[in-house]
């Protein structure tokens, strides 16, 4: 029986690139979120620095993936299309945790410092979570043909999706054409504690 979760920690260490973009921008995103709670002022220039912050790490994961994934850059047209898509998206949903921050700041009161603390660990620890799926995609983009079985534990909270897919064998591309690679934030689960994901015919985890 294979140990995913000794194997998720090997492939982990295996993407040392990978993990320097991300913990930078893990930090982009807490500065940008503690910094504007305790700052008192307009979030204007605070949400710029997030969405600046992403606008370089969603390329920059999707060129690493690509490679990881056995292709040569630049991406193909597809490819490009999808990290455009998910980077639009991205901005909607920057709009709204600063909207929803704006809120969070107004009704603090004196408990306002333990609340920034906690809303930049989490915001940045879903963000964080986003780009993991953007490398994942791109990554199955750049190699198609690869089947791939959705495997994993089920989490503390079951998951119409997670279930219909659990043990389903196919390509690559058809798990990105369906948006069906774990985890993602179109399950029911929101993906955010799924803790399932994609291995190849050996065993080997093939998403983070």
């Amino acid at each position: 029986m294979i140990d995913l979760a000794q194997a998720r920690q090997i492939l982990e260490l295996s993407l040392a690139e990978y993990s320097r973009v991300r913990a930078d921008y893990w930090v982009a995103i807490y500065d940008a979120v503690y910094e504007y709670l305790m700052s008192g002022e307009r979030i204007t220039a605070y949400k710029s620095r997030m969405k600046q912050a992403m606008t370089e790490a969603f390329p920059a994961v999707g060129d690493i993936a690509w490679l990881d994934g056995g292709s040569e850059l630049p991406l193909d047209d597809d490819a490009n299309a999808w990290v455009t898509s998910r980077m639009n998206a991205e901005m909607g949903f920057i709009d709204n945790t600063f909207e929803n921050l704006k809120l969070t700041r107004k009704e603090a009161g004196d408990e306002l410092e333990q609340i920034a603390i906690h809303q930049a660990f989490q915001r940045s620890d879903l963000y964080a979570k986003t780009l993991d799926m953007v490398y994942s995609n791109i990554k199955l983009l750049a190699s198609r043909n690869i089947m791939l079985t959705f495997a994993g534990e089920d989490g503390a909270e079951g998951c119409t999706d997670c279930k219909r897919y659990k043990n389903k064998r196919h390509k690559a591309s058809w798990w990105v054409a369906n948006d069906a690679i774990p985890p993602n934030r179109d399950f029911e689960c929101g993906g955010y504690r799924c803790q399932h994901l994609l291995i190849d015919d050996q065993g080997r985890i093939y998403t983070i």
